[in-house]
């Protein structure tokens, strides 16, 4: 394939609007980078390779609203076939309320002033939350407006172009709010089996040795949604602790939540994933660790210093 081709887009079919659809990886000499309109920009290694993999049965919308959030957060998804699965099954799991969360979370980087208005095209732009097309994200977005935090206005049959209200921006910029039960401390990782021993040797270990007690929702026992039991700890933690090694969704977004409610949020990430963090939390101190001894260590030390003395 040459730099720069004409061709649709190989996750969602879309023809090119006249721009280069593919053109080189520079950080890859056998890697291309794909630009589309509703996928985001994204990265892959063969194009032939990726057709055979996309599957059949509708769930590509899945994979495109990955590509899409990811280049919003300012990231080129790798995708090959080995992955697509996966981040298809980690996007279509996506509760209502997060949905509404992360919309809310996209207009504010869109508005920066409460006069400003931003147009969401439907066709487009569905992919900004994990839905299959563009009439859940008008449905999303009647709701924002009935419930008074945003304003819509235009052809409804294309497009709205959105402001928020003023309790808009104050779901999306809380007043913070200092507090939580004294002594607990939030767990925000990827419960993968890969990590079992970060968090039973690691960082389990280090918050119970400053004299507090580790809160992780897959092993607290309730009959609740996940994701409102999930805003509730984070809401009763005193701090939080939260891991990026895998670049998990979720991790981010409740260290985003947790900030917004005035809480310490201390970042951690085993050193060979620490290079593939997020654009957003590039500027911030993280603890980069070797070993679970290590996270141990250091962890103890980042509580002891920034949440005891603070106390």
């Amino acid at each position: 394939m040459n730099t720069g081709r004409l061709e649709p887009c190989v996750i969602c079919g879309r023809e090119s609007d006249g721009d280069p659809v593919y053109r080189r990886d520079e950080e890859s000499p056998i890697g291309y980078i794909a630009a589309c309109k509703l996928c985001g920009e994204y990265r892959y290694f063969d194009f032939d390779d990726m057709r055979r993999a996309m599957p059949t049965d509708g769930s590509w919308h899945y994979l495109s609203c990955a590509t899409r959030q990811a280049w919003e957060s300012g990231v080129r998804q790798l995708v090959g076939p080995e992955t697509i699965n996966e981040l298809i099954s980690n996007h279509r799991k996506t509760s209502v309320s997060e949905n509404l969360d992360r919309l809310i979370q996209f207009l504010g980087k869109k508005l920066r002033r409460p006069s400003d208005t931003f147009r969401v095209n439907f066709d487009t732009d569905f992919t900004v939350i994990d839905v299959e097309g563009p009439p859940d994200l008008r449905v999303y977005l009647e709701w924002l407006r009935n419930d008074h935090l945003v304003n819509l206005s235009g052809p409804h049959s294309a497009f709205f172009d959105v402001g928020l209200l003023r309790d808009g921006w104050a779901r999306l910029q809380p007043t913070p709010q200092k507090g939580g039960i004294a002594g607990t401390c939030f767990i925000a990782m990827w419960f993968d089996p890969s990590l079992g021993d970060a968090y039973s040797l690691g960082i389990e270990p280090a918050v119970r040795d400053c004299g507090f007690k580790a809160i992780r929702i897959d092993r607290k026992e309730h009959n609740n949604q996940i994701t409102d039991e999930i805003m509730a700890e984070i809401r009763n933690a005193e701090f939080l602790v939260a891991d990026f090694t895998g670049h998990r969704a979720g991790v981010y977004y409740e260290a985003g939540f947790a900030r917004g409610l005035g809480r310490e949020v201390i970042y951690c990430c085993r050193e060979e994933s620490f290079k593939e963090r997020h654009f957003d939390t590039s500027v911030i101190n993280h603890i980069v660790w070797s070993n679970e001894a290590d996270l141990r260590k250091k962890l103890t030390d980042r509580i002891r210093a920034t949440i005891i003395s603070k106390a």
